[in-house]
């Protein structure tokens, strides 16, 4: 499997469309033998967006993934995605979680 890269923006709902600062970002690479990774962002208080791009490497920079939602609970998130031009590829091929905790210390 290549090296693919992965980044996640968190919007606020109900800003203007002037305003398009992410509150939360998150990215990073993974390929290889390395096909999952789990994110514990924080519970929002406000209604959030969230905003996911993959790509994978080729000869000349990067290219667009195949993405799809796998499972999509108010606590779990899993986006799977793969290269769509290599044989054989799966929708799971890279699977990311994101796991969202309450950001709220406990007592």
């Amino acid at each position: 499997m290549g090296v693919h890269r992965w980044d996640l923006r968190v919007y606020a709902v109900g800003r203007g469309q002037s305003d398009r600062t992410p509150i939360l970002t998150y990215g990073s690479t993974i390929g290889g033998r390395d096909r999952q990774q789990r994110v514990e962002p924080p519970i929002q208080i406000q209604d959030c967006r969230l905003e996911f791009q993959s790509r994978h490497a080729f000869a000349h920079g990067w290219r667009d993934d195949q993405g799809a939602v796998i499972d999509d609970t108010p606590s779990l998130l899993v986006i799977g995605f793969c290269n769509p031009a290599a044989p054989m590829a799966q929708r799971d091929d890279v699977l990311v979680s994101f796991a969202f905790t309450d950001a709220r210390p406990t007592a």
